[in-house]
């Protein structure tokens, strides 16, 4: 009991089990499922006793390693999203798509880890899933997603197909 004492404000103790909380206040039933809860987290020692010691002179003396950064080259694991279904859409010839993917930018920005093999996948679900035709998607990844590319295909490309019963799908 001290621990939970020790490690919760008293204000936040009074408001679980009486319900101090200025505003509406939950069940007598939730409230002693919450303290019976927090009771037995106590008891089982999953929170730390208070600490004996400064934390933060004890975090300076930690030595941390830098890790390299999770790039895709490194992505190993598979989502339920890269298996593409085998059920297929009947083609729709008056659907058009413009798939862009950027990870490197040349402004100092954070790279978008991933939006590569994302519009990747997105232009698989496309052309295999949701009866795009192959021709009707642009894919623009990285360096071929320049301003130039973009006014191309937007107004260019997009205006000499697309008809008024035509779809059109950005990503």
């Amino acid at each position: 009991m001290n621990i939970i004492f020790s490690s919760l404000p008293l204000r936040s103790i009074c408001t679980l089990l009486f319900g101090f909380s200025g505003g509406r206040n939950p069940p007598v039933k939730m409230r002693l499922r919450w303290f019976l809860c927090l009771l037995l987290v106590s008891l089982s020692g999953c929170f730390p006793p208070p600490p004996t010691s400064d934390p933060l002179a004890e975090l300076d003396a930690i030595k941390f390693t830098a890790q390299p950064p999770v790039t895709p080259a490194m992505y190993t694991a598979k989502s339920d999203v890269d298996s593409i279904p085998s059920a297929k859409a009947p083609t729709n010839q008056n659907s058009y798509a413009i798939v862009i993917g950027i990870e490197n930018y040349r402004q100092n920005l954070p790279n978008a880890e991933f939006a590569t093999h994302d519009a990747q996948t997105v232009t698989e679900y496309l052309t295999k899933v949701l009866g795009y035709p192959e021709e009707n998607v642009i894919t623009l990844l990285n360096d071929r997603a320049l301003k130039s590319d973009l006014t191309k295909y937007f107004e260019k490309w997009l205006g000499n197909n697309v008809e008024a019963d035509s779809t059109v799908f950005i990503y």
